[in-house]
């Protein structure tokens, strides 16, 4: 089977999820080769910053390797958290659909991932199972997701197991709705109002009569918080009905009782304040830029016998100084960075050309880095578009030499591609092109024993073979695509590589067949 037919086989690639930032494809391989041979391990990482995305997809080259590790390892603890394995899903309408999905809630709290799937399995086959846990505590929220292969097997959960005992707690189950649906539904259904200002006097009794002239209550809480010189009440009424709970709301908010003005609300989420909050720290920060956009400046190589007033002193040369300021980290330590903010985009313009220009200061070891300040999501998309240029690739590519498998979206999956960097390894001679190339009679000369390579780490086996590839790949000049080709066959089993390192034949016909798969890739 040849490396393109075994991705494409539909039962070898495993989605691997709930992985800790530390896990790294050497610690996936200790645990995965355990089961049998693989092909290729990677853990998707952010694109610029490198960091784990908390997942990764494991290749084995046979599929009832595969599913035996899928049913022996799911829910292993790996640094300290259980992963959560299921098969590599290439078809991401059905994901979308979430059919067969369903959501738990009010489960126990020592109720983990295995014991979820272990209640569960009975009903039918299962994709995919979570606990949800908190991101600090590690703690179960009470709640989960279990993804069945058929619908069928999901209505008949949900009637046998909603509203049933499960280690002392009733729980809830039902079909998953999608986020953005919930909130359009939650808008025309809402009954819980939120309150806060109410005076210190205010109580659950009054706070029921307060609410009770416009429709039923069914509940009411309320809670005083006592600081040094005031009591804030707040607290919040659930009516039976949505139009009354709406009607409260535009009736009392902004009203004054008891000398107060009170505030009243629907009643929000954690997540949907946190969300609302988020944005408005985003506004402000939009609306600082474009304030001092042109007039703030990033300040870098700050000395720590540098004062604010020296620093302020510098720059004034060039103009009026609104602030300046060197900034420092929670326990007063210097960060060696700060920011001068001018008057006027001219003057600013003029600090940057005239210090940016690495000017000596009289006093001091080393000049001053000045540039205009930048938001961080601007830094970073100019960073990652400076990479890209860097390494001529298109965007989404990313690795070096030795070669990295980037997978493409879990979305859009087709096939890894495969990419080193331009140039070869320093130590690798480069030959003027061959007028009529032939591959060389024995391709294996030179490499040592195939059980030797084997026994070998995944960085020893790429840079042994990397080497030996290039040469006899950029001998029969494929385009310029040697770097390119080599990579995608390091990728390869190294009993592939060695068999059509064996046959010359086949080592002509897997690169013709690379540098036709590269062109398709570039058109």
């Amino acid at each position: 089977m040849t490396q393109q037919q075994t991705l494409l086989y539909p039962n070898v690639s495993l989605y691997v999820g709930d992985l800790t930032p530390e896990v790294s494809e050497g610690i996936l391989y200790e645990i995965f080769s355990t089961v049998g041979e693989l092909q290729m391990i990677k853990v998707c990482r952010d694109d610029v910053t490198k960091r784990s995305l908390g997942y990764a997809y494991v290749n084995f080259i046979n599929p009832q390797d595969a599913e035996r590790a899928l049913l022996s390892l799911n829910h292993t603890v790996i640094k300290g958290r259980p992963c959560r394995i299921m098969w590599q899903q290439r078809n991401p309408s059905r994901r979308r659909q979430g059919k067969g999905n369903i959501y738990i809630a009010n489960l126990h709290a020592t109720i983990n991932n295995k014991d979820l799937y272990d209640a569960f399995s009975q009903f039918g086959t299962i994709s995919s199972c979570k606990v949800v846990l908190d991101d600090k505590s590690q703690d179960s929220r009470g709640y989960g997701y279990v993804h069945f292969e058929k619908e069928e097997d999901a209505q008949k959960a949900i009637e046998l197991v909603n509203a049933k005992d499960i280690r002392g707690k009733v729980v809830y189950a039902a079909y998953f709705v999608p986020r953005n649906e919930r909130l359009k539904a939650r808008e025309n259904s809402w009954t819980n109002v939120f309150f806060r200002n109410l005076p210190p006097s205010y109580d659950k009794e009054s706070s029921e009569a307060l609410f009770a002239p416009f429709g039923e209550v069914t509940s009411t809480f309320v809670k005083q918080k006592h600081f040094a010189d005031e009591v804030k009440v707040f607290g919040f009424a659930n009516f039976k009905n949505h139009e009354d709970a709406v009607n409260a709301c535009e009736v009392l908010n902004g009203q004054e009782v008891g000398g107060n003005i009170i505030f009243c609300s629907r009643a929000q989420s954690r997540s949907e304040r946190e969300q609302i909050l988020r944005k408005q720290k985003d506004l402000k920060r939009r609306d600082m830029f474009s304030l001092y956009n042109g007039r703030n400046l990033y300040i870098k190589h700050i000395e720590d016998s540098m004062s604010e007033e020296e620093l302020r002193k510098i720059f004034s040369a060039y103009g009026h100084i609104t602030s300046a300021k060197i900034m420092v980290d929670e326990n007063g330590n210097r960060k060696g960075f700060g920011f001068v903010c001018f008057e006027t985009k001219e003057q600013a313009r003029l600090a940057v050309d005239e210090m940016g220009r690495n000017k000596s200061l009289p006093g001091y070891t080393k000049p001053l880095y000045v540039a205009f300040h930048e938001p961080k999501d601007v830094r970073r998309v100019k960073y990652a578009t400076r990479v890209r240029r860097q390494a001529n690739f298109p965007p989404g590519w990313q690795g070096s030499y030795p070669p990295q498998t980037v997978w493409q979206s879990p979305n859009q999956y087709t096939q890894p591609i495969m990419r080193v960097a331009q140039q070869p390894p320093m130590n690798v001679q480069q030959r003027q092109p061959q007028q009529n190339p032939q591959v060389q009679p024995n391709l294996n000369e030179g490499l040592p024993a195939l059980d030797k390579v084997i026994n070998m780490t995944q960085n020893e086996k790429r840079d042994i073979l990397g080497r030996h590839l290039f040469y006899i790949i950029d001998s029969l000049q494929p385009g310029g695509y040697a770097s390119k080709i080599t990579g995608m066959l390091l990728e390869w089993d190294v009993k592939q590589i060695y068999d059509i390192l064996d046959q010359p034949e086949m080592m002509q016909a897997a690169v013709a067949q690379a540098v036709e798969l590269i062109n398709q890739q570039s058109q």
